[in-house]
């Protein structure tokens, strides 16, 4: 533990002392200031593959070397409570006593995710969390920690798997999404036992603050607090629940029951965080639950279908739907342009979000009558649009009118790391098309 300790101080000092402007300061700067000559020191192999990073996609790896050191720098701060936020003074306390119980689980245990957990991003931008655990598995980066194997797994795991609180809550991951996660924590002769469940989940939870406060245009407001603790919560009870079952394929069946059961009560708030539903909840008073779903329902009503008519069009489908870089996309779908302020109360829910969901939920329907063998994988929609697109008027125009038609005959291809299904819709098919 001494060793632990030792590296905890010296990465503290390094980051809480430091006075640079992570996002001002130019990129020569930064890679040639003393933090990061004393970070190289003590985390030799993250230096180097900043510096493979930064040969490989030098934009990508300085925006994900500032948005690290930024991290920590938030970590450390609310420790040491001098930490500068507009959320309730409650909630910082609460996550600074989570903070502290995953110190006093394993002090270095935290920082090393905050470290590692973006490393591949210059390398793989879109599958960086698998990449980046499978990098630092690989290259042994734990090694020279001392760790136990426990903790090790634990650390690799909430690296591997560090979005998925964030995107449930924004409706990008579907519940089921975490299934993903059963073969990392079981291998049907040894289960990772309950305590470690609800560490991982914790960790994750309160990750998923401090990741979001390291980019410098990001915001949190006190409602998150609650929908995280929500989420965190239903996966922990699953998967402690998951642990009762002793063989491995009751296990199985009831994870995807349980998650299913979730997917199907969260499905009106997955369309509706097109709405950005999930960002601005209750910070208006009439920014309700019950308002953003009445939005959604009134959009549904424009074009002849009632919520349930629209529910039951999607089938079994909508929770094995995975999305990436979908947000500004539904969006904009959903409201003709993209905004980063709520909606007003006259807003109109256009009909093509609703087209969109049925066009990914067919596609998927269609794939798994061709190959019933694979329908309970995931499939994952990624659309590789270029950065900000969405304030492109010529971008948006295009994209809106043939993304529906995209979606309608893409195809599914396995991906042997995801052990997955993805279809990737990109800009040049979208031009092709138009």
């Amino acid at each position: 533990m001494e060793l632990q300790n030792d590296y905890y101080r010296k990465l503290e000092i390094i980051i809480i002392k430091s006075e640079l402007d992570f996002w001002q300061i130019s990129e020569k700067d930064l890679i040639n200031s003393e933090e990061i000559k004393k970070l190289s020191i003590l985390f030799p192999k993250w230096y180097d593959f900043v510096i493979k990073g930064i040969e490989q996609d030098r934009k990508e790896a300085f925006r994900t070397l500032r948005h690290t050191f930024h991290t920590l720098y938030n970590y450390f701060s609310i420790i040491n409570n001098q930490f500068e936020t507009n959320i309730d003074k409650n909630n910082l306390l609460l996550l600074k006593k989570q903070l502290r119980e995953l110190y006093e689980f394993q002090p270095l245990y935290f920082p090393l995710i905050l470290l590692y957990h973006d490393l591949s991003r210059p390398f793989n931008r879109t599958w960086h969390t698998i990449e980046s655990e499978k990098l630092i598995r690989e290259h042994k980066f734990l090694d020279r920690f001392n760790l136990s194997k426990t903790i090790q797994k634990l650390i690799l795991t909430s690296i591997k798997h560090h979005l998925l609180i964030g995107t449930i809550f924004t409706g990008e991951s579907s519940y089921y999404g975490s299934i993903a996660l059963y073969s990392d924590l079981f291998d049907g002769k040894k289960s990772i036992p309950n305590r470690y469940i609800q560490i991982l989940f914790q960790t994750l939870k309160v990750f998923t603050f401090i990741d979001i406060w390291g980019y410098n245009y990001s915001q949190i407001y006190d409602h998150y607090f609650y929908y995280y603790d929500e989420i965190c919560a239903n996966l922990t009870k699953v998967f402690t629940t998951c642990l009762k079952f002793k063989k491995e394929g009751t296990q199985k069946n009831y994870l995807e029951t349980a998650l299913f059961q979730l997917d199907a009560q969260n499905l009106k708030w997955r369309i509706a965080c097109s709405l950005r539903m999930f960002q601005f909840i209750s910070v208006k008073t009439y920014l309700t639950e019950g308002f953003y779903h009445s939005k959604i329902e009134e959009g549904l009503a424009l074009i002849g279908k009632s919520w349930e008519q629209f529910e039951k069009s999607l089938g079994e489908e909508h929770p094995k739907i995975q999305f990436k870089y979908t947000l500004p996309l539904m969006m904009i779908l959903s409201m003709k342009d993209f905004r980063r302020e709520p909606i007003d109360e006259s807003i109109t829910v256009q009909g093509d979000i609703f087209s969109f969901w049925t066009a990914c939920s067919q596609n998927v329907r269609k794939f798994i009558s061709e190959h019933p063998d694979f329908k309970f994988h995931l499939f994952y929609y990624v659309f590789d649009f270029p950065r900000s697109w969405f304030f492109n008027s010529e971008y948006r125009e295009k994209i809106k009118k043939n993304v529906i038609k995209i979606l309608s005959s893409s195809k599914f291809s396995r991906d042997s790391t995801l052990s997955d299904y993805v279809a990737n819709i990109s800009l040049d098919k979208i031009n092709k098309k138009s």
